[in-house]
């Protein structure tokens, strides 16, 4: 399955299929593909086979699994629902990360790296064993006013040269917020253990 224009692919009733193995999913240069779960829970095992500027938009009740190694630099936006990591390399470390206030981000128990994070929405960890989401990687500056929490530990690490600020907080203990010069933060997370520099 190729996306060679801007289009969606939504799953249907009780449909699960991971068109990744069976079909493959490629998505071209410059284009964005939408990715509905229509209330599913979907797994895409296998790497997405992207070109230059290819990102993904999540939408839809549901959850998809990214596995694999991901490696596209277009956007990533999460509008509803949750995309959740399948794998340590399932979320790209070169795109630009946007939860919006209905989307949910869970690290899932692995320590993912993305290129940035912006939005409202809800980053977590629902995996067994303590998660991390290392942001920054794209040096761009950007605003998380969202929730971090998780069911497990969730640390959050700012790499990079951009100015991450965070205007929300955390409902759950998880793992010291690691931060280096470049951090703003208008009001201070509540979250367990201390904040570094």
């Amino acid at each position: 399955m190729t996306f060679i224009g801007n289009s969606t692919l939504q799953w249907n009733g009780s449909n699960t299929q991971d068109v990744s193995t069976s079909n493959g999913v490629a998505i071209n240069a410059g284009v964005t593909a939408t990715f509905d779960t229509n209330g599913n829970n979907v797994n895409l095992a296998s790497s997405i086979t992207t070109g230059a500027g290819s990102g993904i938009t999540k939408i839809g009740a549901g959850t998809l699994t990214l596995g694999g190694a991901n490696t596209y630099n277009g956007a990533t936006t999460v509008a509803n629902g949750t995309l959740q990591a399948g794998s340590a390399t399932g979320f790209s470390s070169a795109s630009a990360f946007t939860v919006a206030s209905a989307g949910t981000l869970d690290v899932n128990g692995f320590a993912v790296t993305i290129g940035s994070l912006a939005g409202s929405g809800i980053v977590t960890n629902n995996g067994a064993t303590a998660g991390a989401l290392i942001t920054g990687n794209d040096n761009t500056n950007t605003t998380f006013t969202g929730t971090l929490q998780g069911g497990s530990a969730l640390s959050l690490t700012k790499a990079g040269t951009g100015t991450l600020t965070l205007g929300g907080g955390s409902t759950t203990p998880g793992e010291p917020l690691s931060r280096p010069a470049s951090w703003s933060s208008p009001t201070v997370p509540r979250w367990a253990g201390a904040m570094s520099r």
